[in-house]
């Protein structure tokens, strides 16, 4: 799939990049990769405390690296422009693209989210900044020295640079937005080129569509589902939630272990119960199917912010004001742009954020407890930028309109990838003036439905796993499988 044999995998140097999620996971994988396949493995820790978990299942491995340890080197001011420039030169990026990737450094950059808690580090000055992204960028490129293979949980702007300079066949494990299935990305963007691959072959065979492929059914991936559901905002839950950040971050404190650049001491509190006031306002202003019925409907899921979801896998565009913008100015008189807000999202918004959006005519605020499938299944047409809403719109023969340049559906006949606002009208004429036929719509399905499940595999109980600090033998075995079958 990748050009990996496992006859070439001996004496390759395989990196396990294992931070604050799987470890279990990723750490048994790294012993499979050593002892079966007879790979040079080491593993970077994130920090000490990964070490020690590392160090607890394999006590005489020697080759782990922790990037809090490795030293960087002092230089002045003068010194920091020059060395930035060294790196932009040599990898071919700029540093303030990077900077607009981590969500501490970038801080400035999340505008659909203005109260997401301040991190020390966002208010330094530009050379303060470019000092911190040095940093850790060397670190990186130590810890990657002489590496073949990167393995991680997600990949960053940091590694995926490095490794690509380096040509270092940097692997991530990612959901493939359906179900329990799973594939191994090895690119920035959560999808494959696997993945890619088999959506072209498919483009270009026409296939035929049978009635059981017609009739598949979307189902929703287990972690998705669950952090989704409508979930319980009152006062007692925000207390509980409080007292917990409260003795979890004092704990730290105590210990010597609160990074003195990262969020200020308690600083999750506020949001949890500003959550509270922003759900009721939500929910009176939401409107329901009953309430717009003479409208047609275009559904728009935010996302969750500040994620990866929108900082890496749309780092061109992550504005849903300027994207919800282009649709109002765009949609006839009688279609309405519903909007669902994240659960998790509540508490990082300002009141006056939903405010605003709700004074824009043809656009409306869901009730929080209606699904994303019934308004799915309303809507005359799916809006996202990076969302598995798009996803789900391709599997109900719905027309996509995507905002995000990397996702794969954007390949489909039945998706609309647009780029501006003349892109988002020409796209709205197109599904309002009823061009695309039903037959595309089940084409667009089969497609995304056949390449998926040929370059992703099944990984049944995944999310009962994810923190788990526990070898997993069981799922170690399957990903390697699956990565070099």
């Amino acid at each position: 799939m990748y050009g990996l044999e496992r006859s070439k995998l001996h004496n390759k140097c395989v990196a396990i990049f294992v931070a604050s999620k799987l470890k279990g996971m990723l750490i048994s994988m790294g012993l499979e990769l050593k002892n079966k396949y007879s790979a040079n493995v080491i593993f970077i820790a994130k920090d000490v405390n990964v070490k020690n978990v590392i160090l607890r299942h394999i006590p005489d491995h020697k080759n782990i690296k922790v990037l809090s340890e490795i030293e960087c080197m002092n230089f002045n001011d003068k010194d920091i422009l020059i060395q930035a420039l060294e790196i932009e030169k040599k990898y071919g990026v700029n540093l303030a693209f990077l900077m607009s990737l981590d969500r501490a450094l970038g801080q400035g950059y999340l505008f659909n989210v203005e109260k997401v808690p301040d991190i020390k580090r966002s208010s330094l000055n530009h050379l303060d900044k470019l000092r911190y992204l040095i940093c850790q960028f060397r670190r990186i490129e130590e810890s990657l020295d002489n590496v073949d293979i990167l393995i991680s949980e997600f990949t960053d702007g940091y590694r995926s640079v490095i490794s690509k300079n380096n040509n270092i066949l940097s692997l991530s494990l990612v959901l493939a937005r359906y179900g329990n299935r799973y594939l191994w990305s090895d690119n920035d963007y959560q999808t494959s080129t696997p993945y890619i691959e088999r959506v072209k072959y498919y483009l270009s065979s026409n296939i035929s569509i049978d009635q059981s492929e017609s009739n598949i059914n979307y189902v929703p991936h287990n972690m998705g589902e669950g952090r989704l559901s409508v979930r319980n905002f009152n006062y007692f839950r925000s207390i509980k939630q409080s007292i917990g950040i409260i003795y979890n971050d004092t704990k730290i404190w105590i210990r010597g272990n609160y990074a003195k650049d990262s969020y200020h001491l308690y600083g999750w509190v506020p949001s949890r119960f500003r959550a509270i006031h922003n759900y009721n306002y939500v929910n009176k202003i939401g409107v329901d199917l009953n309430n717009i019925k003479k409208y047609k409907v275009i559904y728009f899921t935010l996302h969750i912010e500040p994620e990866v979801s929108l900082l890496y896998f749309s780092p061109e565009f992550s504005n849903t004001i300027e994207a919800v913008t282009w649709l109002s100015k765009s949609i006839p008189s009688d279609v309405m742009i519903v909007l669902k807000e994240h659960p998790f999202s509540y508490g990082v918004r300002s009141i006056e954020y939903y405010k605003k959006i709700n004074k824009i005519g043809n656009i409306c605020w869901s009730k929080p407890e209606i699904d994303s499938k019934t308004w799915i299944e309303k809507s005359n047409a799916i809006a996202t930028i990076t969302g598995t809403v798009g996803t789900e719109g391709v599997y109900y023969e719905k027309p996509v309109i995507s905002f995000g340049k990397h996702q794969v559906i954007n390949m489909l006949p039945s998706v609309f990838y647009v780029k501006n606002y003349e892109d988002t009208k020409n796209a709205v004429k197109k599904i309002f003036d009823n061009t695309i036929k039903d037959d595309t719509l089940s084409l667009s399905k089969s497609i995304c439905h056949n390449a998926l499940f040929d370059s992703s595999f099944e990984m049944s109980n995944y999310q009962n796993i994810h923190a788990s600090e526990e070898l997993q033998p069981e799922f170690s075995l399957i990903a390697i499988k699956n990565l070099l079958d």
